[in-house]
């Protein structure tokens, strides 16, 4: 079988100060891969990350990798579809051939009275709610099924709990000169025509909602981006005015993009993302930086690669985005 490559990519953001001062709700972020070392030297070496935490048993092998408030778990494609704990450790057993990011890991108040709102609302638990103590403390951990691809969804109440994630040990390892602050925004790719359902089980399971983008963005047909892009864009947010109990205290609040391909638009990179990540799923990563010029420019010395958005890109979404810069993570 051929193997996948990989398709994520980070997203580097320098928004205007208005929006530094506000709070997300996301623990870390994970990478299911067949090659860890490489994936996590490349954050290491080329995006200035620090190696923060490692898991390593007959299970698993996983290593965090943190910068400023950004942790991205990096996990070794494994055949077992869980650990000991009963915690899925990989993108899904029929997908064991495909390198992705696929856990949004949430911070939340009482995973219990969450799990039982989510079932009610129509979603799927993978796994019940659970505690673990270890010398660290009392963690509890659940996980459930967005019905976005293959992603799913990490509940985690650690209030009693001082250390990063049970099995974890704390190193340090890499530039603790950090480039990036936190994230923004990870961006959802779907099939054409079922944006609106995925906004719609976010608001009624997570309390998340929808805002404009701009004086562009239409409230049914979204945010238009035609010529070779072709896509639409909606964006929505956690509310704080929500029910769901997602833990905001000390952490920034962080955005879900959607994106389709517009009908009819058989070769444009969201039916390519699609058609290689064999479904909808995460694409990209958006990483917030203070300065990203200086940012920039140290990624080049780095050795870096960057991709150009189109100019349609540019004209639509300038507004919110002072500068967008992709970052190509190695194949």
């Amino acid at each position: 079988m051929k193997r996948m490559r990989q398709k994520f990519a980070c997203i580097l953001i320098k928004k205007s100060s208005l929006t530094i001062g506000m709070e997300p709700v996301v623990h870390h972020i994970e990478i299911c891969t067949s090659n860890i070392e490489k994936i996590t030297k490349y954050f290491i070496e080329k995006l200035n990350f620090e190696l923060a935490y490692v898991k390593e048993n007959q299970d698993i092998k996983q290593n965090a990798v943190k910068s400023g408030e950004c942790i991205l778990v990096i996990t070794k494609r494994v055949e077992k579809l869980v650990d000991s704990n009963g915690i899925v450790i990989n993108c899904s057993k029929r997908e064991c051939n495909r390198d992705t990011v696929f856990n949004l890991a949430f911070a939340v108040k009482d995973i219990k009275l969450f799990c039982d709102n989510y079932v009610k609302a129509g979603g799927v638990i993978i796994t019940p709610c659970r505690t673990i103590n270890d010398s660290f403390g009392s963690i509890q951990i659940a996980q459930v099924k967005s019905i976005c691809g293959n992603v799913i969804h990490t509940l985690l109440n650690k209030s009693r709990y001082k250390g990063f994630l049970p099995g974890f040990r704390t190193v340090s390892i890499g530039c603790d000169n950090s480039l990036v602050d936190y994230m923004d925004h990870v961006t959802y790719v779907c099939e054409t025509g079922q944006m609106d359902s995925v906004i719609e089980f976010y608001e009624k399971t997570f309390g998340m909602k929808r805002f404009m983008i701009n004086r562009l963005d239409q409230p049914i047909d979204g945010l238009i981006i035609g010529g070779s892009v072709g896509m639409k864009l909606k964006v929505m947010d956690y509310w704080k005015c929500a029910e769901a109990g997602l833990r905001t205290s000390g952490s920034r609040k962080i955005s879900i993009v959607l994106a389709e391909s517009l009908p009819g638009q058989a070769n444009s990179h969201i039916r390519t993302f699609l058609d290689e990540h064999g479904g909808p799923g995460i694409q990209h990563i958006g990483l917030h930086t203070k300065s990203i010029v200086p940012c920039v420019s140290r990624l080049h010395q780095n050795g870096v690669q960057f991709r150009k958005p189109p100019e349609a890109y540019y004209s639509s979404v300038s507004k919110i985005l002072l500068i967008y810069t992709e970052v190509k993570l190695p194949d």
